[in-house]
């Protein structure tokens, strides 16, 4: 993965993704890059899905189609959060 030679802060992964779903990548950027902050999006409106995204790693789920504001406000709450908890700002289905 490209991810740990650029060592972001921040991770937007999308699920469906064309070679591999964003769910068997979140592991693998979580142990690459732990400092990363990851923010996922999602099409499918599931709670299950939502929960285990979080248990991943994640520290945001978001719908696909949230408002700009939505996302910037998930960004910066991500950035604020030292303790590496999922932020308050997950959208569930």
């Amino acid at each position: 993965m490209k991810a740990t030679s650029h060592e972001p802060d921040l991770i937007l992964l999308d699920l469906a993704m064309p070679n591999r779903s964003g769910l068997e990548a979140l592991p693998e950027l979580r142990r690459l890059v732990p400092n990363a902050q990851i923010i996922v999006f999602s099409g499918f409106a599931s709670a299950t899905v939502a929960d285990e995204v979080l248990a991943l790693g994640a520290v945001a789920y978001l719908q696909k189609g949230a408002s700009p504001d939505t996302i910037v406000a998930a960004i910066e709450e991500a950035f604020a959060n030292t303790a590496g908890s999922p932020t308050s700002l997950v959208t569930r289905p």
